[in-house]
């Protein structure tokens, strides 16, 4: 599957004639016309009063990716396109993107130069600077929009892969695979501050103190349950935790496919664990679609994606996916990502070159004290005395005092799509149920939502979870991010998890 843009014989030499001939053949008037009007209607569809600069940007960069497809043809590279017709090369989507943060009153510029495709080929491409909240943060719409080439010959367009890995990411994220020409790395260099790359993404951490690796217990597409010792000593594991909407996690997975025989000669096993409670037949079509890899749900009552967080010393309730672990062969963690890891070769990397625990040293049984027969009636030590009342069997050692600590909030969310019509939305408010929106699992203790993020217009109870979406909502795509939080019990703690709707008002 192919993920970052398309090549294609004579790419590079058809987008360079259309740059030449494109001065000497402008865009005629009434084509110029309808490109207007097709942007002033979407950006009226998709942006209202409050939103801020980084949602204006997500929105409109949605509408490109879920109503244009990579034009296969190489017919399309001005903006009337994607807009107009649907379909178009990169200029076509940067061009458009463009226009559309024109109209929206944010600052952007064209970016040219060249990318580096997964097979390590060069093509000429094009891509968006734009200013969100005061920085210059990279967008590739083009590369955020990518089309399954096994498919190439089927009816378009195609869709389902839509994602925002390249969605306001900086300067060392997108050179590692673009390469500006001389014009753009000048205004790269003005204006993209290295030392604010990155900042919305949270650093993958390689461990120094290895801790053990939870004892998973996992469902296989087959309904065979995995284990963490199962598996065997010895066997090396990426374990991807993550949803199969989740389009990070979709994303993350593309990207390291190409390096799952490499690994499986390391004796590395890659499995990605479903969050969503997959059916038998959503696992196996999910796997097909990434060979190499296990599809697995975890087990009831199975929380080792928690208490693997927890024994990294991560302590934030709100964890986004996907969450990877690496575990080497002693069954210890070396590394550990939420959300999607900023670089995801380097997870490659990262368990390529994961290393080995050294080997405990064996003691000598012949001096070996805990051979010895203990009577526990018998003070061994004259330094000591010996309480009656106390539990003296060393195994089992009880401080009534103490709390027994409590479990990990096994709490799972999914997030759904949402669809309204905006036929009912003029005459009145809309009110959708928590259920259509959210499905939620497994919570201990009780369960409060709140909206976190999203459109005035839209609001969420705390206590029901009803969404509700006010009357005059324009057409359009409006993300809300939802915090769900389950209160605990007296065998649980509470815990949050923090998720994306996507209410469609058509």
């Amino acid at each position: 599957m192919k993920t970052r843009g398309i090549n294609r014989l004579f790419t590079s030499f058809l987008i360079a004639s259309f740059i030449i001939l494109a001065a000497a053949f402008p865009v005629r008037a009434d084509t110029n016309a309808q490109i207007n009007e097709k942007v002033s209607e979407i950006v009226d569809s998709m942006i209202y009063p409050g939103m801020s600069d980084e949602d204006k940007a997500l929105s409109l960069h949605q509408w490109l990716t879920e109503n244009s497809y990579y034009d296969l043809s190489f017919t399309w590279y001005g903006p009337e396109g994607v807009l107009l017709h649907g379909t178009g090369v990169c200029e076509s989507y940067a061009r458009a993107y463009g226009l559309l943060l024109d109209e929206a009153g944010l600052e952007n510029i064209l970016l040219t130069g060249t990318a580096k495709n997964a097979d390590g080929t060069q093509e000429l491409h094009a891509w968006n600077l734009v200013k969100v909240n005061g920085k210059w943060k990279h967008v590739d719409v083009t590369w955020d929009d990518p089309i399954d080439l096994a498919a190439k010959n089927k009816k378009l367009p195609l869709s389902g892969h839509e994602n925002i890995v390249y969605f306001l990411v900086g300067n060392r994220f997108i050179l590692e695979d673009h390469t500006p020409d001389a014009a753009s790395a000048a205004k790269i260099k003005e204006l993209v501050s290295d030392d604010e790359d990155e900042e919305s993404l949270p650093s993958p951490v390689n461990v120094s103190k290895r801790v053990p690796a939870p004892n998973f217990r996992l469902i296989n597409k087959a309904g065979k349950t995995l284990t963490r010792d199962g598996f065997g000593t010895g066997k090396k594991m990426i374990l991807v935790y993550g949803n199969r909407g989740c389009m990070n996690t979709q994303a993350f997975l593309r990207y390291i496919s190409p390096y799952i025989d490499p690994m499986k000669k390391r004796n590395i096993t890659v499995a990605v664990v479903l969050m969503d409670d997959s059916t038998t037949a959503e696992k196996k079509e999910f796997e097909a679609a990434f060979p190499g890899i296990i599809c697995t749900t975890p087990a009831e009552g199975d929380s080792s994606i928690w208490n693997g967080l927890e024994a990294m010393g991560y302590d934030d309730e709100s964890v986004t996916f996907p969450v990877v672990f690496l575990k080497n062969a002693q069954n210890k963690l070396t590394y550990y990502s939420t959300d999607y890891p900023e670089e995801p070769l380097r997870v490659v990397a990262g368990a390529l070159a994961m290393e080995d625990d050294p080997a405990e040293e064996k003691t000598d049984s012949s001096k070996d004290d805990s051979r010895k027969t203990v009577d526990p009636k018998k003070n061994t030590d004259p330094k000591k005395t010996v309480d009656p009342k106390k539990n003296t069997d060393p195994e089992k050692t009880v401080d009534p005092g103490k709390k027994t600590a409590k479990a990990r909030q096994p709490m799972t969310v999914k997030a759904k799509t949402v669809r309204i019509k905006y036929s009912k939305l003029k005459k009145k408010a809309q009110t959708v149920k928590i259920r259509k929106a959210l499905t939620v699992k497994k919570a201990k203790g009780k369960v409060t939502y709140q909206k976190k993020k999203g459109n005035k217009k839209i609001t969420v109870n705390q206590k029901s979870g009803k969404i509700k979406i006010k009357k005059g909502l324009k057409k359009g795509t409006y993300p809300v991010k939802i915090k769900v939080t389950a209160a605990g019990t007296k065998d649980y703690k509470k815990g949050s998890r923090t998720v994306s709707v996507k209410i469609k008002v058509k």
